[in-house]
This record gives structure tokens, sequence and C-alpha cells, in this order.
């Protein structure tokens, strides 16, 4: 779950829905020649893992925690799921969440999952007979549309800053960048970049969940089954983003 802190209320986003933004930011893209569709599909999938558990909520005392705050044994479990959910797609998809979730870690931290995934991804790069220098350039790219779509996510005006996590820069989304642009929001609702890196303007629709400050203080004392039934509750709401030109980088 990405949590959204705002002044009266967080605004809960789940993974998935998060990883769908991220391919649309894809689909959307300048690229020449288009972006490979399993590689669209790879991106907008990416975390097919966190759907089940995104269902209800982990709490952190009394605060929904965010997906990296998860305890390191049940995001590895959660990862080993979502890889073979992939898999079920396609071997090209199993192998780059793969990679994607192996990159989180030191081999030392989880020395179990790191060999289990390279195994895994060792048959199905000869399966698919893909080179490695191919499907480290589609990891990047992948690396690239999920931090774009995490620094929407998290960085409206309206979202509270310090709660921000530290990784979550602007510099990070340049670094990883194949095409340089600048990006600032105009307002809640309007993200914009220059020089304009998509092929058109165009509308995302983020659906998200509220709970209110004022909520969390009346579900304090409840258990945590009790509260995610009043998180399961809680109506769907949709943020609507619009991506656009900016004539130069501060207008």
């Amino acid at each position: 779950m990405l949590v959204q802190y705002r002044q009266h209320s967080l605004w809960l986003i789940t993974q998935h829905n998060h990883a769908l933004v991220s391919g649309k930011l894809a689909y959307h893209w300048k690229h020449t020649p288009p972006l490979p569709f399993l590689l669209l599909l790879a991106i907008s999938l990416h975390d097919l893992s966190w759907i089940e558990a995104d269902q209800s909520l982990h709490w952190s005392e009394d605060t929904p925690s965010q997906f990296f705050e998860y305890p390191l044994p049940q995001r590895l479990e959660l990862y080993q799921k979502g890889v073979q959910k992939a898999l079920q797609i396609s071997p090209y998809l199993a192998l780059l969440t793969s990679m994607h979730y192996q990159s989180f870690f030191d081999e030392k931290t989880t020395p179990h999952f790191h060999q289990q995934q390279q195994t895994f991804q060792q048959h199905w790069q000869k399966q698919l007979n893909l080179p490695q220098p191919h499907l480290q350039n589609d990891l990047k790219v992948l690396k690239f549309f999920d931090n774009l779509s995490l620094y929407l996510c998290y960085t409206p005006p309206a979202a509270i800053k310090p709660k921000l996590p530290l990784w979550m820069r602007p510099e990070i989304v340049y670094n990883l960048s194949p095409t340089p642009f600048q990006m600032h929001w105009k307002n809640n609702h309007e993200l914009h970049f220059h020089p304009f890196p998509f092929q058109q303007e165009f509308l995302l629709t983020i659906p998200y969940q509220e709970i209110t400050y004022q909520q969390l203080q009346q579900w304090q004392n409840l258990p945590p089954h009790q509260r995610n039934q009043n998180f399961q509750q809680t109506p769907q709401q949709l943020w609507r983003v619009w991506i656009k030109k900016s004539p130069n980088p501060t207008s």
C-alpha cells in the first residue's frame, strides 16, 4: 500500500493501481521504436504480488504501513508468490518481475531468496534465449516507470513532504530516464513536463481510499481485523491527474 499523507487524512493507493499508472506512463512515452507489448505488460503488472495483501492494511501501531514498512519475511513471501503469478502469464513477465524483486535486497540479507530467484532467472533466460544486456535494459525501463509512478503518487502539492520516503526524490527518476526532462506540479491535478517526453497530453485516473485522522483516532482501540473491516467499507474515489506539456521548466 502507498500511504499519501495529507493535512486532514491519508490517501491509500494500492500497489497494483500504482503499477497500472506505471504502465500508462510507459504506454504514452515517446519511444522509438515503441516499447514492446510484453515489456509494457510487465511494467503494468510488476506489483501483482500485492493485490491480495492490499485488500487489508498492515498496521504500524495505529497507522497503516507503507509497502516498504512491511516485515521482511512477509514481503519475501509476497514477492515469491508474485513471481509465480507472473509466470502464469508469461515466462518473460516472471523473469523481469523476479529480477526487479531480487534487486531490492542484498544477497547477504536474503541469501535463500536471492539464490532461488537466480535459479529461476537462469532457467527462464535460457528458455527465452534473451541476452543479459537486453534484460538489464528492460529492467532499467521498468524501474524508471516504477519510480516515475511512485513520485507521482506520493508528491502532489497537498501531500505532506516530511512524511515522504527519503529516496522519493526527483533526481532518482531523472537518473533512470532515457530522455532528459524536468517535471513539476502545477496543482494537485496537473503534473507538467519539460521537454515533454510523451506522445501527447493525457489523463490518469487513480483509484484511492481516504481515511481521515479523526477516523484513525476512532479506530485506535479496535483490533486490527476490525480496523480492516472498516477500511474495506471505505468507498473508493478517483484522483484525476493530467500529464501536461510545460513551455519551460518553471511554468
